[in-house]
């Protein structure tokens, strides 16, 4: 367990005794975590302290932390002293038992590996052990969602209101967004390209996070927080009692309207996608060799195993009992032939769209064919089975409902 002891000062700033990453994708519920762990007095006071990159190429800090400290936040990290950035973000997301917290998203990773990498004294080395260096018993929590549909319809509101967070003391009335399927779908693209980005990071790094889902963690708040310290060997207080969230939630009905039409649209667009890209599977034979071809040759045999006899219905008359077997047997003949005809355009169909998911996304997000390759198998690595992961199911069976 971490003790209430002071932080240590080291050089021009004080040095923690133990230092907490909350690594998160926007809407995943990152705020409502860091804001019940701030409150706690003993997790550190996690902000968005990092940099990313404009798109004029200045860096910038774009969260609360620029507001508590502008004399630092709001100015260009690459103007700045790295030192006395540090010396100040330490000192402001540090509690008085020398616990040190942080959020940060993908987007501040380059960044990072740009001012770090430029040190004269770490030149060469990896991300991870920069960091590992300046924030002394790192530990990484990963913050992620189960429903991602969701997540990227409540990005995308926000980013069209500027409501990124609503507090349940207040009554605010919801903003007008419009709804659109090319964002939506864009900000769900970026949402899983980004969590892949994340666990390739902590695969190649060795790091087994601790993982909170925002389902769980919405349902079973206390219970979470309580799990996520104790992984972290952080003490709370004996007679600490949890106060109620601040954060209210802001999915409403709209967002439900939102969801559903997504899926709709994106129904439509997966059947239009098919439709349009059906003479190019035939015509190409690498891809009748792996999609059609395999399909095809199961549903065969398939439909060329024994069935159970047909019987003619019985009838008083011997000759009118031949004759509806006739008829019998050729409508047999033609169901089958309606069945086998309906079953190779339906694989066809079926090898198109397993085509078109094995290939679109790659074409569409430029430089991560690897990582949506791996997109059914993301974040499922040996960290699942680690002893203290917070979430309640074992991450392997977190699905991205994508």
């Amino acid at each position: 367990m971490v003790s209430a002891e002071p932080p240590a000062r080291h050089g021009t700033y004080v040095r923690p005794g133990a230092s907490l990453f909350i690594c998160h994708t926007l809407r995943c519920g990152s705020t409502l975590l860091c804001d019940a762990l701030s409150r706690t007095g003993v997790a550190g006071h996690a902000e968005e302290y990092f940099p990313e990159r404009a798109s004029n190429g200045s860096t910038f800090v774009s969260a609360g932390a620029a507001i508590k400290d502008p004399s630092t936040w709001s100015c260009d990290w690459a103007s700045t002293p790295f030192d006395e950035c540090l010396a100040r973000m330490l000192a402001i997301g540090t509690t008085p038992n020398g616990v040190f917290a942080a959020k940060i998203k993908w987007r501040n990773v380059p960044c990072l590996r740009e001012i770090l990498g430029a040190l004269p004294p770490r030149t060469g080395l990896p991300l991870a052990e920069h960091l590992d260096s300046l924030f002394p018993n790192l530990k990484y929590v990963w913050v992620t969602r189960r429903d991602k549909v969701r997540q990227a319809v409540s990005l995308v509101r926000a980013r069209q209101s500027s409501q990124w967070k609503q507090w349940a003391s207040r009554s605010e009335p919801s903003a007008v967004a419009d709804y659109n399927f090319l964002l939506v779908d864009l900000a769900l693209r970026q949402i899983v390209q980004e969590e892949c980005a994340w666990e390739e990071y902590f695969a190649h790094a060795g790091i087994t996070p601790m993982t909170v889902v925002y389902e769980d963690l919405v349902r079973e708040y206390e219970s979470t927080i309580r799990r996520l310290l104790d992984g972290v060997q952080i003490a709370l207080p004996s007679d600490y009692v949890f106060p109620a969230p601040r954060l209210q939630k802001q999915a409403d009905a709209i967002s439900e309207r939102w969801v559903e039409r997504y899926h709709r649209n994106a129904q439509t667009s997966r059947v239009s996608r098919t439709t349009a890209n059906l003479p190019a599977i035939l015509i190409r034979r690498p891809l009748r060799d792996a999609y059609v071809k395999p399909r095809l040759r199961s549903c065969v045999k398939h439909l060329s195993k024994p069935g159970r006899p047909v019987r003619a219905p019985s009838l008083p008359r011997r000759r009118a009992c031949r004759h509806r077997a006739r008829q019998w047997t050729m409508a047999g003949r033609s169901q089958r032939l309606g069945v086998l005809l309906a079953v190779v355009v339906l694989g066809i169909l079926v090898s198109m769209a397993a085509a078109l998911s094995a290939q679109g996304p790659s074409l569409r997000l430029s430089g991560s064919q690897k990582a949506e390759l791996r997109l059914s198998n993301v974040c499922r690595h040996a960290r699942t089975a680690h002893p203290i992961a917070c979430a309640e199911v074992p991450y392997g069976r977190v699905g991205h409902r994508v």
